[in-house]
């Protein structure tokens, strides 16, 4: 074994720089904490005193989304991914309503109010 030399690899990493951490931040204080999507209970306390929830993008950052409202909406963990990787449909997305199907369900959340609509 002394007189090997395994063969060196330099891998290249990127590093992408996260600028919408201020706007993030303000988006789950201004919906409490709480997941939007209809019927969400799911409570993560945290050791500051609040929900853990995530900032999921309507429109993927890969596919051009942007960090904006209107593109932005708060999830429990378990709904982030099912909206990143479960068999979605969306039937009516704007600055207000966010409509469609989610692996079977059909769901509507009105991002402008807040307010969120029944799981049919």
């Amino acid at each position: 074994m002394l007189f090997v030399n395994p063969e060196r690899k330099v891998k290249e990493i990127d590093k992408i720089l996260r600028k919408d951490k201020k706007i993030v931040e303000l988006l789950k204080k201004l919906v409490n904490y709480k997941c939007q999507f209809p019927e969400c209970n799911s409570t993560i306390p945290t050791e500051k005193g609040v929900n853990y929830v995530e900032v999921a993008h309507i429109k993927p950052v890969f596919k051009g989304g942007k960090s904006i409202l209107g593109n932005l909406i708060v999830f429990c963990p378990n709904h982030h991914k099912e909206f990143d990787l479960g068999i979605k449909e969306i039937l009516e997305d704007n600055t207000e309503t966010i409509s469609g199907i989610l692996n079977g369900k059909n769901f509507k959340i009105d991002l402008h109010n807040n307010y969120t609509y029944k799981v049919e």
